[in-house]
This record gives C-alpha cells, structure tokens and sequence, in this order.
C-alpha cells in the first residue's frame, strides 16, 4: 500500500498534501467510528476490543480486510473470511501489476534524484517546470557562545518534528492506555510505568547525542554554563509528555483534579532525575555514546537514586498522610536528589577530562 501511495504521489508535491489529506481523513474518520460504538458509561479493554472489531471497522483499507479474516476464523463466519481474502489479494494482485508495468524504479528514483539536485544549478530546469530556488536563512540565526546550543537543538528539533511530541511519545502513551486498561487501572502502578517509559524519553533526547560529538568542547565557556544550555531542549517534551500521560492515567483511574496535578509534578521531578543520572553516567564512563550498556547503567543508576523518594513515599502512605502528600513528598526528594547529582557531574563538559 505504501509503495502504490508512492507510485501515485512522488515527484508532485500537490499530490503528497493531497494523499496526507486522505490518509488524514479515513484515519479520522474511523476513529469517529471507533468513539461512537464505544460504551464510555462503563468504558474497559475488553469494550475497545467490542468496539474496534465491528463490522463497519472492516470497511478500513488493508488492516480493516485483514480483520474480517481473523473475526471470520474465530467465529466461523465464512462471509467475513470469503470477503476479506478476496479483496486483500485483489488488493495485492492490483498494486503488483500496477507496480510491475510502471516506469517508476524506487530505488533507482533515489539515485537519480541525487545526481539530478547535485547538477542542477539555481533557476534551471526540475522536473520540466522551471522552478526558482528557495530563500532559506543560513545558521542558526540566534544565541552567541554557549547559548547557541540551545537555539541549535530546537532548530534541530523543529526541524525533525520532534520539537513537543515525537511519534515514540505517542506511542508511549498509546501503552499507557493499554497497560491502564489491562491492568484494570490502579493510578499508583500505572504511574510507576509511566516513569519508566519516561526513561527512554530522557535517553533519546539530543543533548546526550550532543555530547558525543567535538563541537561542544570546543567552544569555549565554562563546563557548568554548557550544560545549563543544553539541557532545556527536553523541557517542552518532558513536560508535554507528564500532562498527557497524567491525564490519561486521570481518565482510567477517576482521579481528582489535585491529584492529577500532584502526579504531573511527580513525573516532570523523576525525568529531572534521570537526566541527572544520564549525566552521572556519561561522568563516571567517560562516553556518552547510546549503546546498550549506557543504557542499563544509567537506568541502574536513576533506579537507585529514586530509593529514597519511593521508601518515603510508600512510608508516608503506610501512615495514612493522603497520597497526594505522599506524591508531593516523592517531588520533592527527586528534585532534590536530582540537583545533588547535578551538581556532582557540573564539570562533565571540561575538554580535559575527555582526552
């Protein structure tokens, strides 16, 4: 299906807009679909299940076809299995022949792409349409010694999409709401998955990318002052990021307005701290590189940090304080647990201590 959408779009950006504006369309609509014949009075797992597999679901292209098979075997339903084989190898049988006798070579497209933009000059032919070029504004346009670091990742980030929400965010709180709905939404245990999931937010951010790279020692400044500039680049996720999956855990689990607020905090206070233990790591193995075993060191590391606010945590509700309390207290000794970190890998950046 994605090579037929290639086949029909590429080269023509008026036909890209207009194939997003399709797929952005049945997409929507089958979600309207999907919210109708929920049943959010008693709303559960096995409700979206009923919801999702209805026979008009079966109407979505390709993944819908594919679902009138599997219904059609678990219920002995031969209609549903007739219809959805014939029309999936139809489909399929369609797409092939139209991609066999088409001119288009996929691969090959790439390539000659390249040779084309490296020997076409400014204002000369493109695709048979004269075409002049585009202004774009060289640099990064702002920020003056280490401070341009900062306007660097959000440029780097605007430019990726990835400035707010990346598609691993979604994808995180789509399995906020799954394990929420399996799990028959305890608010506690799903907030403890949800800052897990939250670590690999912090370890994909690209600050940590940065610091395996020259430029940053480089430039010359102060070791604690340039980590001060590339840290903030995760705020606008971190913090996108904390809202919604409190929100959502608020939905599944029928949290008050306060504690959804004080969950918010406790989560924006964790990923603080696995930053801090992301740095403390790249200290203690002079490397910052993001291979598997940066990655289980430093999820180590920002588990044991985070003993101290979980002991008291569980201590002031064995107490009887109130959760939110007890969450406002795991705030604070994250925060605090995070800063003393912080500042014990301040001189991480010192270009002598990387040779």
């Amino acid at each position: 299906a994605g090579m037929l959408v290639y086949f029909f779009t590429c080269g023509d950006e008026k036909k890209v807009t207009f194939g997003k504006r399709v797929f952005y369309t049945v997409a929507v609509a089958f979600a309207a679909l999907f919210a109708a014949g929920c049943d959010f009075s008693s709303f559960s797992f096995s409700s979206a299940a009923i919801a999702l597999t209805r026979p008009y679901m079966m109407l979505l292209p390709v993944a819908g076809w594919i679902l009138a098979v599997v219904r059609g075997i678990a219920e002995g339903r031969v209609l549903f299995v007739a219809a959805g084989v014939i029309v999936s190898v139809a489909f399929a049988a369609v797409t092939f022949v139209i991609l066999s006798v088409s001119r288009h070579g996929y691969y090959e497209d790439v390539l000659v792409t390249a040779e084309k933009n490296a020997e076409l000059s400014e204002g000369e032919r493109i695709y048979g349409k004269r075409k002049k070029a585009k202004k774009v504004s060289g640099g990064i346009g702002s920020g003056k010694g280490v401070s341009v670091f900062f306007y660097k990742h959000r440029l780097e980030n605007r430019r990726a999409g990835t400035a707010v929400l990346s598609p691993m965010s979604l994808f995180y709180l789509l399995m906020t709401g799954v394990y929420g709905f399996i799990f028959s939404g305890d608010a506690s245990t799903l907030f403890i998955f949800s800052c897990m999931i939250s670590i690999h937010t912090v370890l994909s951010g690209r600050w940590l990318r940065e610091l395996t790279m020259p430029y940053i020692y480089m430039v010359p400044g102060s070791p604690t002052k340039k980590l001060f500039f590339i840290l903030p680049e995760l705020l606008p996720k971190v913090i996108t990021e904390s809202v919604l999956q409190c929100l959502l855990i608020a939905f599944i689990c029928k949290t008050g307005a306060v504690m959804t607020v004080t969950f918010i905090l406790a989560k924006i206070s964790f990923s603080f701290l696995v930053t801090a233990a992301a740095l403390f790591t790249s200290k203690l193995m002079r490397e910052s590189e993001k291979n598997n075993v940066f990655v289980m060191i430093c999820m180590l590391f920002a588990l044991l940090f985070s003993v101290p606010s979980v002991i008291a945590t569980v201590a002031l509700i064995y107490l009887g304080t109130g959760t939110v309390i007890a969450f406002l207290a795991f705030t604070l000794i994250d925060a605090v647990t995070g800063f003393a970190v912080l500042f014990m890998s301040r001189n991480l950046l010192k270009t002598k201590e990387r040779i």
